[in-house]
């Protein structure tokens, strides 16, 4: 008798807590404080869950990330009048439902990396929409009324499935700044008509008129299988960051991609570039760089004599030689792993080299030329073939109080 009356006063106030808690959630919704939404939205979604609020106190950003267990548009954020950042990726949600629509203040709508499968025709009710993006989802077409949000700068669509052709309809909405699409086979002939294009992320066959985006700052061309660019490519003056990587096709870059001398320093990231032969002499004319990767660029050869850089990034290269002119670059970090090199005869000529990584190689000696790089703060030759260690560096470590570390280990050096 005692366990059926403990079982029956459990179930009956298991039953109180799913009413209460029914009540809560279903309160014509539209009657729901941003308090009550919170506390539900916490409790359901734990760690997952982050909001933040604005100087009134009202909820403007709202973020649940990575909680699989989320496959539909929570409908307590109704209860958030304020909201203007909405940030749902890494879910499991399939559709945006209409209801949505009703959040008239939303400018940032952030919903990648779900499985949905088409963009709604009332998307065109966020009249306030600056940001879109659902990204790594998919969807395969845009509506045609999306020209209906006329503060939309940004479009993200990279990573869903392969479009047949540049959509059309995204001549409607010329004042896009931010642009990623998923692959396509070329760009249209008058992409041109983009204006204001500052970032294009994308997968490309052939790399045919790409320099008609002049305004480029930041262009993505992650694993297009183009081998070269045009022979009368016209440059792009306005680029900072190139993101070529596991571009396996590709041999060189164009040598007027740089067209106008910018100070501060731009990127290129051509991780996996396996063909890639070199970069052009004209980049050291053209622009300074604050960081090159070249890991995985096994045939390499090729560095601009005097490029200003800050940092060169090549792991898991397998080169036998050292590129020529890296060493008479202004490179002040240096990382070359996983290499064949024999030789480093030549590293002195880099005197803003702080930091140094050249492991995991064939290296047979320490050059004495490398007393030269006076700014040296860290020295890394470990996993080499190194059999003696000179007294030069003895003397060398001495006179420089900025050399912190010297790592040789993994090399056989004689007692």
């Amino acid at each position: 008798m005692r366990i059926k009356y403990m079982s029956r006063r459990s179930l009956i106030s298991a039953l109180l807590i799913m009413l209460s808690f029914s009540c809560n959630t279903n309160k014509g919704i539209d009657d729901l404080s941003e308090k009550e939404a919170i506390s539900i939205l916490k409790e359901r979604h734990d760690l997952y869950f982050i909001c933040k609020k604005n100087e009134e106190g009202y909820v403007y950003d709202l973020r649940i990330r990575d909680d699989k267990r989320l496959k539909r548009f929570p409908k307590e954020i109704l209860a958030f009048k304020q909201l203007v950042d909405l940030d749902l990726s890494g879910n499991a949600i399939e559709e945006i439902p209409e209801w949505v629509s009703e959040i008239d203040s939303l400018k940032y709508l952030i919903l990648r990396d779900n499985p949905i499968k088409e963009i709604p025709h009332y998307i065109s009710t966020f009249k306030e929409l600056r940001v879109l993006a659902i990204d790594r989802s998919e969807v395969t077409s845009i509506p045609k009324n999306i020209v209906d949000l006329p503060h939309l700068v940004t479009l993200y669509l990279g990573g869903c499935p392969p479009m047949e052709e540049f959509p059309s309809v995204l001549y409607q909405c010329l004042q896009l700044e931010n642009l990623a699409l998923p692959p396509l086979k070329r760009l249209p002939d008058d992409i041109g008509r983009f204006k204001n294009l500052e970032f294009l992320n994308t997968t490309l066959e052939s790399f045919e008129n790409l320099d008609k985006l002049q305004s480029l700052t930041r262009l993505y061309l992650k694993n297009s299988t183009a081998s070269h660019f045009p022979k009368d490519f016209k440059g792009l003056p306005e680029l900072n960051f190139l993101r070529i990587n596991n571009c396996k096709n590709l041999e060189e870059l164009p040598a007027n991609l740089y067209v106008k001398y910018k100070d501060h320093g731009a990127d290129i990231d051509a991780i996996n570039c396996v063909k890639l032969k070199g970069l052009p002499d004209e980049f050291a004319k053209h622009r300074s760089f604050a960081t090159i990767y070249l890991d995985s660029c096994l045939n390499f050869k090729h560095f601009p004599k005097g490029m200003n850089v800050g940092t060169i990034s090549a792991k898991n290269v397998h080169w036998e030689k050292v590129p020529k002119g890296i060493f008479y670059s202004t490179c002040d970090d240096l990382w070359i792993t996983n290499h064949r090199i024999k030789s480093i005869k030549g590293i002195g000529n880099m005197e803003n080299l702080e930091f140094c990584v050249l492991s995991n190689g064939q290296i047979e000696e320490i050059p004495n030329d490398i007393v030269n790089c006076k700014k040296l703060k860290h020295l890394n030759l470990r996993g080499n073939k190194i059999k003696a260690f000179p007294a030069f560096m003895s003397k060398f470590i001495r006179e420089n109080p900025n050399l912190k570390g010297v790592n040789l280990g993994g090399n056989p050096i004689d007692d």
